[in-house]
């Protein structure tokens, strides 16, 4: 059924009192606090140092996707903050994605193009994620140096129920064909689904139907029992992108 490809951190609250929360719980009152950039560096410092530390025990190709908060993606200071991380970390930069939602794009498009550039040259990835939830112009999308096109959930979730949802499910497909990027699925959680992605030439797939979230250390379990280890199939099997929980 393919290999694992990557994963994707998710900030969690590790509550003394109502055990581990969801970002749902706390991001909205961090945001109305002025905290939410400082709690993005935060995220991202600790995602290349999980990084690193999988690099130190031997499983040297595996790609970790992060997020940017809009707040976060907007802020100046940013490709100097991540120039940092990466110095601080020593991890090959290009296998750190960072992710940023077509929407955050969209609030200043002339400082997206030059934020985009910037992250790109320092070397690592990036990826608009939730792809079709916004109103991104397909100009300025051609103008970011972007690698990763993410279908939104809440498309996936209309593949074998509603004819619209598939439409644009396809649509997005061909667009990142058209345009050499990869694409990325998310949200999938049955066979069908999957089925109908991979007829359609998107294999890189993330969501329940593989794996819920799961902590670094289950993680690295999980990477010891994969096979082949940390790499995209030849063959039209479906391959795997897994979330884990920092």
């Amino acid at each position: 059924m393919g290999s694992i490809v990557g994963c994707e951190s998710l900030i969690r609250w590790h509550h003394p009192d109502h055990s581990i929360m969801g970002p749902s719980s706390f991001i909205e009152g961090i945001g109305r606090s002025g905290a939410i950039v400082e709690v993005g560096y935060w995220s991202l410092q600790k995602a290349a140092q999980q990084l690193a530390d999988w690099h130190r025990q031997g499983f040297q190709a595996q790609p970790l996707n992060t997020n940017l908060s809009p707040r976060q993606f907007n802020d100046r200071n940013l490709p100097c903050t991540l120039q940092k991380v990466l110095s601080d970390s020593q991890i090959p930069p290009h296998l750190l994605e960072l992710e940023f939602s077509e929407s955050t794009a969209c609030v200043d498009v002339e400082l997206a193009l030059s934020i985009t550039e910037q992250i790109y040259n320092l070397g690592p990835r990036l990826c608009i994620d939730a792809f079709s939830t916004g109103l991104s112009s397909l100009k300025y999308l051609q103008q970011m140096p972007v690698d990763t096109l993410k279908i939104d959930c809440s498309v996936v979730q209309e593949i074998g129920v509603n004819a619209g949802g598939e439409m644009i499910t396809d649509a997005i497909i061909a667009l990142a064909r058209c345009m050499e990027l990869n694409v990325v699925a998310e949200g999938v959680e049955t066979e069908q689904q999957l089925e109908f992605l991979n007829a359609r030439g998107c294999y890189i797939i993330q969501g329940f139907y593989y794996n819920r979230p799961l902590s670094a250390p289950d993680f690295q379990n999980l990477l010891r029992t994969d096979t082949p280890p940390f790499c995209a199939s030849p063959s039209a099997d479906p391959v795997r992108s897994i979330s884990i929980a920092s």
